[in-house]
């Protein structure tokens, strides 16, 4: 949703500019929950990669599925700091908290993700480790912008970022445990 950005902290006010259609949809999504649902409560969480079991098509998922083949790992801005991330586990809880304990709020836009951000090339590392794969990885550097997710509204009403390392583990997990 927010395309290239300029900043290397996003909160929930940085403007939207993506101009491909997933970020594009992502933003009318958003505005027709803001003015065409009517309901009294709105909540628009803006998703990172989510990371579970079922977790497909982000740049995780397709790096685990490398990996476990010990493809060739090509990354982008491997010294870079990343949080842009989440478990299905943390999620599901903050989500939990919003309809249970969301009373104090009429509508509320939050960005998540995890804590403790790390370089990609470390979270690669630990992918790599965690699935005992023999992947070369090789590291391009891009002009695209990487940017941090600030949680702390999202932490003001509840939801607890797991660490950017603890998640990566809770996916490895849910990858053995469903026998991948």
């Amino acid at each position: 949703v927010f395309g290239q950005v300029d900043k290397q902290i996003l909160d929930e006010d940085y403007q939207k500019k993506s101009d491909t259609i997933y970020g594009v949809t992502k933003h009318l999504s958003e505005i027709i929950v803001r003015e065409e649902v009517n309901s009294e409560k709105k909540f628009i969480i803006r998703l990172p990669v989510v990371l579970g079991y079922s977790a497909h098509r982000a740049w995780i998922p397709e790096a685990v599925r490398k990996l476990q083949r010990n493809e060739i790992i090509q990354i982008f801005n491997s010294e870079n700091k990343y949080n842009s991330l989440t478990t299905d586990f943390q999620l599901t809880k903050f989500a939990w908290h919003l309809l249970v304990y969301g009373g104090n709020y009429n509508s509320i836009d939050v960005n998540i993700g995890s804590s403790q951000a790390i370089k990609i090339i470390e979270i690669v590392k630990l992918l790599r480790n965690e699935l005992k794969s023999n992947s070369e990885i090789l590291n391009t550097d891009s002009d695209l912008g990487t940017y941090l997710i600030n949680n702390n509204k999202a932490e003001n009403i509840g939801y607890t970022p797991p660490s950017v390392i603890d998640s990566v583990h809770y996916y490895v997990n849910s990858l053995k445990n469903n026998k991948i």
